[in-house]
């Protein structure tokens, strides 16, 4: 089925025969014929030739992907519209901060774009309040091949079953670390081998006052979000079933801990009040920070650093593990092409449209064959097989709507563990009281 072409075929044949072949027919109406008409002289013949009528029409594409570098979605819309001249798009790329807060505010004022990114922990919540398409049915009619994305990716695009969204990109955390800095200190690169008390300990050797004014400047470490340090030691946010808060118990509130240490005792690490004045991202490109736990969306950034680095599987506590996010593109309700923005949301996620993201740099493509693009040796890093090797020990965040409410709830009582007013236990326990009542409902 093509939803693309509105097209408009008009064929208007007018014949007029003559008297003999309407008797010998017998299946045409008698016609008038006048003394004056004979068989070589027919009546007046009409042709017109078939003409295909194609709409344009214009769709609104709102994403954060790639954000440092919005040349990079321009070119897979530039690709798109080459292929579809009568659909022009509009591209949005903005910030991630405020994004979803962003795309909820224009979906209640009625000017939310036809196409928006999601990632998978905002996703089930737009779903949920019925802001986007199912396009089960169209997959359905259409016999759409979603073989071609990997499986976990495209699942987490479902909703009570149904496909809401298609996949774009998939990506997971490994340690990023500044090959320079390592040999001003002597220290050889992390290893397969490394643990948690390993960057803890070559981190404190890595952070420094390079200028000599009492201020750290340079740091060995900085922390991730926080539920990367839930896992290590095998903590867990949620029960299976999401009926119970699970990050109070000891083996997650070891690695909250440890995480606000990064900065309260180790201080190889930022606090969040001097991320605010110059963030970890910043400091990675400036060549002000060591090891950087990190994922596939920053390798395009930092192609031109003046620094050499490379990658490695992220260390682990008592088990090894990082995040498994996935974002994808998805058609909102109030689109009033549907037909084009199926066309659109097949293009961003299918082969052509990963194949240009991937080829960038970011991410990794959840179309199968797009990501055969992702080992590139002539980007960095050198060791980009660790971005697949780390895929084996990932972990996803819940798929609930109501994660968006948890995530909240959590960093709000993080806080008071950040600042060492109280410890991660006493703060999880308050978080989890709350959590526990919102999962009730």
């Amino acid at each position: 089925m093509n939803f693309l072409k509105k097209v408009l075929l008009t064929i208007i044949t007018i014949s007029v025969v003559t008297s003999l072949s309407l008797t010998l027919t017998g299946c045409t109406p008698a016609a008038q014929v006048s003394e004056e008409t004979t068989l070589e002289e027919p009546t007046t013949t009409e042709e017109e030739t078939t003409e295909e009528v194609i709409e344009e029409v214009e769709l609104s594409y709102a994403t954060f992907f790639a954000g440092d570098t919005p040349e990079l979605e321009q070119s897979v819309v530039d690709a798109f519209q080459a292929k579809y001249p009568n659909i022009k798009v509009n591209l949005e790329v903005l910030p991630w901060d405020g994004y979803f807060t962003t795309f909820e505010t224009r979906l209640a004022g009625g000017t939310a774009p036809d196409i928006i990114a999601l990632n998978m922990e905002n996703f089930t919540k737009f779903a949920a309040l019925g802001a986007l398409i199912n396009l089960q049915q169209l997959i359905d009619d259409e016999g759409f091949d979603t073989t071609q994305y990997y499986d976990t990716s495209l699942n987490f695009f479902k909703y009570e079953g149904d496909q809401y969204g298609l996949p774009a990109t998939f990506s997971d955390v490994v340690l990023l670390y500044n090959k320079d800095l390592f040999d001003e200190v002597g220290e050889a690169y992390p290893t397969e081998d490394w643990i948690i008390e390993d960057i803890i300990e070559i981190g404190k050797k890595l952070t420094k006052d390079t200028d000599g004014d009492g201020i750290v400047d340079q740091f060995g470490y900085a922390r991730a979000w926080w539920p990367f340090h839930v896992w290590p030691y095998g903590g867990e946010i949620l029960s299976e079933d999401y009926k119970e808060c699970m990050i109070s118990k000891p083996e997650a509130v070891k690695g909250l801990q440890q995480m606000v240490d990064l900065w309260l005792e180790y201080k190889i690490a930022p606090s969040p009040e001097q991320i605010q004045t110059l963030s970890d991202w910043d400091m990675w490109g400036m060549g002000k920070l060591a090891m950087y736990p990190i994922g596939p969306w920053a390798i395009g950034p930092f192609q031109e650093t003046e620094f050499d680095w490379d990658a490695i599987v992220h260390p682990g506590g008592t088990r090894k593990s990082t995040f498994l996010f996935a974002n994808s593109c998805a058609i909102t309700k109030d689109t009033e092409h549907p037909k084009e923005a199926w066309e659109l949301l097949k293009f961003l996620t299918g082969s052509e449209g990963s194949t240009i993201r991937q080829k960038g740099g970011y991410e990794i493509a959840a179309n199968k064959e797009a990501s055969k693009h992702f080992k590139n040796t002539e980007m960095k890093p050198e060791n980009d097989q660790a971005f697949l090797d780390a895929v084996e020990h990932a972990i996803s965040l819940p798929a609930t709507e109501k994660w968006p409410e948890i995530n909240e709830i959590v960093s709000k009582n993080l806080e008071f563990a950040e600042r060492g007013e109280m410890t991660a236990e006493d703060a999880m326990i308050k978080a989890c009281d709350q959590i526990n009542e919102i999962l009730a409902k």
